[in-house]
């Protein structure tokens, strides 16, 4: 037997073994209690670069799902989102939504499932698929990702760096080489798939003023990233305000110049409406606004053709501006939030400021995510001219499914 056909042989009754004890824990099963970047012995280096994620669904058919997306590894991410969506479908019986849970889910019933990079290898990152049903034994598998063909296979790259690391995968974790990996994405476009997450895209219109700055700050604290539908009369008084916002990795955002109900102008009104907005929000940013959202939501279907970048409507309205008060729009946004939902607040009223915190805390007390724009629409080929209110299967929204 040649040495290669010895070293194939003891992979695969380490993995026979890793199979039969579920995580290679002696037969300890999975439980996605446990935070996937928090494995023993990952550098800081690594730590850097990995992005956890984590959804519960209560009911009928229980799930828990912890994975770990890998900064600068698009296939890789791809790879996670294709394995995760089609294991959820199959479990579901149907097409999979994220749903926010409405009692706690114990991760001894129904299905939990952990993906958790294990190694890198130049341009190769090995992950382990590790799944326990109610039903079944305990199932663990790895797979590599190439990332420069976008192709990913059941098994550890050809040469692995230790038969060692098949049982024990924290040490190639240790040895990651980060350096075979695409730059990092920007705050505020880092991979996230709504399709497997409940994701809430914050809002916010008219600005920006002092209060801006003030948002930003809870918004950095509570490390969410939203976007701003910025009036270009605000820009020009506070150009330095917008630079901020963009910096801080948020979506600046068209919503006119002089927030003019777009119902009542001609089509050359709205033309230069958008068009100088459109220009002082690239002076401070760079790059001109991708979205834009028209005033008091009113925009007939020639205006919006003139507008030529995918309009942004809402799906859960807080009125926060009418009611100055965030015991009344707090309660508001929670009951009316739902997965993919697109929250409209305004930043130019210190009231609706107040609640944001405690807004935040809330949401993401429940399981969501908050996301930009970009991220919540990802993976969907928005039209320019075409008008968007959320994301997923609820009336109104964009399927990607």
């Amino acid at each position: 037997m040649s040495n290669h056909e010895a070293r194939s042989t003891m992979l695969s009754v380490l993995l026979g073994c890793l199979v039969a004890g579920g995580l290679g824990t002696a037969g300890r099963p999975l439980s996605a209690d446990v935070s996937p970047a928090g494995a023993v012995g990952l550098p800081e280096t690594v730590a850097a670069r990995i992005l956890p994620m984590r959804i519960e669904e209560s009911g009928d058919l229980p799930v828990i799902a912890t994975w770990e997306y890998l900064d600068g590894a698009g296939a890789y991410n791809k790879a996670v989102d294709e394995l995760l969506l089609s294991r959820l479908d199959a479990y579901k019986g149907s097409i999979y939504y994220p749903a926010i849970p409405t009692e706690a889910v114990e991760s001894s019933t129904g299905l939990s499932v952990s993906v958790r990079v294990t190694g890198m290898s130049g341009r190769l990152v090995t992950f382990r698929v590790s799944e326990e049903a109610q039903e079944g034994a305990p199932r663990s598998t790895v797979f590599t990702t190439d990332l420069d063909t976008g192709t990913t296979h059941e098994g550890q790259p050809p040469q692995p760096a230790s038969v060692l690391s098949a049982v024990f995968p924290w040490v190639d974790r240790r040895a990651a080489d980060l350096s075979a990996l695409d730059e990092p994405a920007p705050p505020g476009r880092k991979h996230i798939n709504c399709d497997l997450v409940p994701c809430v895209a914050l809002t916010y219109d008219d600005g920006p003023n002092h209060d801006t700055l003030r948002l930003l700050e809870i918004l950095r604290a509570r490390g969410v990233h939203a976007t701003f539908f910025q009036q270009g009369v605000n820009i020009a008084a506070s150009p330095d305000i917008t630079k901020a916002v963009a910096d801080a990795g948020h979506t600046v955002a068209n919503h006119t110049y002089t927030h003019a109900d777009l119902g009542g102008i001609g089509l050359e009104a709205v033309r230069q409406e958008v068009l100088l907005t459109a220009e002082l929000i690239k002076q401070q940013t760079g790059r001109h606004p991708g979205y834009f959202r028209p005033p008091y939501g009113t925009l007939s279907a020639e205006a919006a053709a003139v507008v030529n970048v995918p309009v942004i409507m809402w799906s859960v309205d807080s009125q926060d501006w009418l009611t100055q008060n965030k015991d009344l729009y707090i309660p508001q946004v929670m009951e009316g939030v739902h997965p993919g939902a697109i929250v409209l607040m305004h930043d130019i009223h210190s009231a609706s400021v107040d609640g944001q915190d405690e807004l935040i805390g809330d949401l993401l007390a429940k399981g969501y995510y908050a996301v930009t724009l970009a991220q919540l629409f990802e993976g969907i080929e928005l039209s320019p001219g075409a008008i968007y209110y959320c994301r997923g299967p609820a009336a109104s929204c964009t399927q990607s499914r």
